[in-house]
């Protein structure tokens, strides 16, 4: 549910795109890769391309998802600082169990970075739900008929795909 606004309204949820795949989005992920390694010397376990842009031939929202590993959630107040002075913005909106989420823009493109804990629970379904998809043409296709259809009800969206990846996960489907 949204916060009211300073009229007392509940905004209504920003428009949902979607859009065909676009193969430099793994070109993308490396070059950001490489900047957050320089960045995160010392507290970064590992980073890894996550979501739907991971995801060859997936259709996504133009935004790359970012995966960084610390040793654990105490290393995100000096991960933080760094990662702002490479232009990203805390988004405690987008936070999840176990996930601090910032976000930067650069052209109609946008990157995702979820600071979380080696092999902790969000880093693990993050990867391994990417990994179904990417091995299962299949469901990758039925993921992005639903995100589609999500799209098309923004205040559903967020919700949608979760219950879709924990449906999948559960399931050990792929």
């Amino acid at each position: 549910m949204g916060m009211a606004s300073a009229s007392g309204t509940v905004p209504e949820p920003a428009p949902v795109e979607i859009a065909e795949y676009d193969a430099s989005w793994p070109l993308r992920f490396a070059v950001e890769q490489a900047r957050l390694r320089a960045t995160l010397a010392g507290l970064a376990i590992a980073i890894e391309h996550v979501g739907a842009t991971a995801v060859p031939g997936l259709a996504a929202r133009p935004e790359i998802d970012v995966a960084v590993a610390l040793a654990d959630l105490a290393g995100t107040a000096a991960a933080v600082p760094r990662l702002l002075q490479l232009g990203y913005q805390r988004d405690p909106s987008s936070d999840r169990q176990g996930a601090f989420s910032l976000c930067r823009r650069d052209g109609s493109h946008g990157y995702r970075i979820w600071l979380t804990t080696w092999e902790g629970e969000f880093w693990d379904r993050q990867l391994l739900f990417r990994d179904r998809l990417r091995a299962d043409p299949r469901l990758a296709r039925e993921y992005a008929r639903a995100r589609r259809d999500l799209a098309a009800e923004p205040g559903r969206y967020a919700a949608g795909k979760e219950a879709f990846a924990a449906s999948v996960l559960a399931s050990g489907e792929g």
